[in-house]
């Protein structure tokens, strides 16, 4: 490529609802391998996927959560307390429910909390689909060496990846019928 500056083309509305539909159905296939059918070579994709979908970070914007706010829709769908999605109400929305603290590590005999996104960011960056790093840090190891770790009250990592994979599969759903079926109007434009 030479060294003259490439145009680029913002993407349209259709687009963005494409690739947010091919993602989420992509995320779907492999939260059924992974969670379903035991396969846990899926667990990098399906942090891959997460991050994708819905951790910002830097100048990349999370596809669903770009796509939820140009459509208004951020507060309309929530993560109930018994982890149920609700229709407004009572509850996290994703983006609450993603900045909350579920996961706490012993590290060097301190308890350190880490965010549903940072776990994502973590597996994601390190062991995801984009590549393998040569190195990783403590709180790697830690979190796939402790077989006991707390996640509102339940036990293995996985289980957290899994509830924010599955919470996102359905959200992303919800989102995508109410745009497609006309539910909501056109995007926003000062989202």
């Amino acid at each position: 490529m030479s060294d003259k500056a490439v145009t680029k083309f913002t993407r349209t509305p259709t687009e963005l609802l494409a690739a947010m539909e091919r993602h989420l159905l992509l995320l779907d296939d492999y939260y059924r391998q992974c969670f379903h059918c035991g396969n846990t070579r899926y667990f990098g994709e399906i942090a891959g996927k997460l991050r994708l979908l819905v951790c910002e970070k830097r100048n990349n914007d999370a596809l669903l959560i770009y796509v939820a706010r140009k459509y208004g829709l951020c507060e309309r769908y929530r993560i109930s307390k018994e982890g149920g999605i609700t229709e407004g109400g009572e509850g996290a929305t994703l983006e609450e429910y993603l900045n909350r603290e579920d996961l706490a590590i012993n590290v060097g005999g301190d308890m350190l909390r880490i965010s549903n996104k940072n776990e994502i960011l973590l597996y994601a960056e390190k062991e995801g689909a984009a590549h393998e790093d040569l190195v990783h840090p403590e709180i790697l190891y830690r979190i796939k060496d402790v077989k006991t770790i707390v996640v509102n009250d339940m036990s293995l990592h996985h289980i957290n990846i899994e509830n924010t994979a599955r919470y996102v599969i359905e959200i992303g759903k919800l989102i995508l019928c109410d745009i497609q079926s006309g539910r909501v109007s056109s995007p926003q434009s000062n989202a």
